[in-house]
């Protein structure tokens, strides 16, 4: 249970990944660790984001649960296909290496539930562009864009499927975010 003395909890929903989708992706980065400017995101952080609530009153929490049960209840399993590796958001002024997913109806469908239903308590000014449906495999800072990276090696299954999202609790540290699983749906 939740109180409104708590603090905010920094909330996002996910879909969980196997050792079977992470697996070569840490191999990747096991055989790219020696370049510089890159931090790669530990395997139990690694996930595709289907919507950021940012920063939630801790007495919101159970509405927001609630909420993101109605957001589901149209929403069955699913499969998105892998794409590429990727510098993003482009590769010439890359700031993460992405693991990149087509696009699909289903996930855009998904992600945009999420946003209807949150903005309707907590507006937002934004404009959304359609979403792409990826794993951030490691954040670059002073990376020289000019390196030569062969992210083409130990690709992942071709198939990810979806059938379960995870409302994450995220804890900065000045070791890198720390998850928490808070709820878990089943789509």
């Amino acid at each position: 249970m939740y109180h409104s003395e708590d603090p905010p909890h920094r909330l996002f929903l996910g879909v969980p990944l196997s050792n079977k989708i992470t697996s070569p992706m840490i191999e990747l980065g096991n055989s790219l660790n020696n370049l510089k400017g890159i931090r790669w995101i530990p395997e139990q952080n690694l996930h595709v984001t289907v919507f950021f609530f940012g920063n939630v009153k801790a007495e919101m929490i159970e509405n927001l649960i609630s909420l993101i049960q109605v957001g589901l209840k149209n929403i069955r399993p699913f499969q998105l296909e892998f794409d590429q590796y990727t510098l993003a958001p482009r590769p010439k002024d890359p700031r993460m290496i992405w693991a990149r997913y087509k696009k699909e109806s289903a996930f855009k469908e998904l992600v945009e539930s999420m946003q209807v239903l949150y903005e309707q308590i907590a507006p937002r000014q934004q404009n959304r562009k359609s979403p792409i449906p990826h794993i951030t495999l490691a954040r670059l800072k002073h990376f020289d864009p000019d390196t030569k990276l062969d992210l083409q090696r130990h690709l992942p299954p071709q198939i990810l499927k979806v059938g379960e999202v995870v409302l994450w609790k995220s804890e900065l540290r000045p070791e890198g975010a720390d998850y928490r699983v808070v709820e878990r749906f089943n789509l």
